[in-house]
């Protein structure tokens, strides 16, 4: 296809074009800019593990509105760090979830060590389904602590929803890797 020059748009287009391509281009670096900023930083580490602490457990039924942070029973564990060297652990927490009751509402967890909690903080974790109906499956995550001394500590992990629905951790575990 040719295109005569006459019909071809010119390089700077109409006034109101300009002022659109402007615009747009302003939105685009602030959004850029607003999304970079909302970003977390990545908690990254490395390190050694040559013990772990443990627990498993499943439990037949439960049924807890929990709109508070809430201890989910039996995930507490105590665990040593060795030596005198301060060090990083690992913390895996899996658990079959099932949430219902409000729609919208989200399960979340978190880990605390020594009553502080860890990051990246809250996790979200799981969501009622539409219409407010049962929703489950199998959902972890794996937390890098802060830096703790040599010694015991107990870590704990922790669950709770936004507006009182149902939660429940069926069959759930905590590992916790350390040197």
């Amino acid at each position: 296809m040719h295109i005569r020059k006459s019909q071809r748009p010119s390089g700077n287009g109409n006034p109101m074009q300009r002022k659109l391509l402007r615009l747009v281009s302003v939105l685009c670096v602030i959004a850029g800019t607003t999304g970079a900023l909302a970003q977390r930083s990545p908690v990254t580490g490395t390190g050694t593990f040559s013990k772990f602490d443990g627990v498993d457990e499943i439990v037949e039924s439960c049924n807890q509105q929990v709109s508070a942070w809430t201890t989910i029973a039996s995930m507490v564990r105590t665990f040593s760090i060795s030596g005198t060297t301060p060090a990083k652990v690992l913390v895996t927490f899996q658990g079959s979830l099932s949430i219902s009751g409000q729609s919208f509402d989200t399960g979340f967890i978190r880990l605390l060590i020594d009553g502080a909690q860890q990051r990246p903080g809250v996790i979200p974790a799981i969501g009622v389904a539409p219409g407010g109906a049962l929703n489950s499956g199998t959902h972890g995550f794996t937390w890098q602590s802060t830096t703790l001394t040599a010694g015991a500590h107990t870590a704990s992990i922790q669950y709770r929803t936004d507006l009182g629905s149902s939660l429940c951790a069926d069959a759930r575990s905590l590992i916790i890797m350390h040197k």
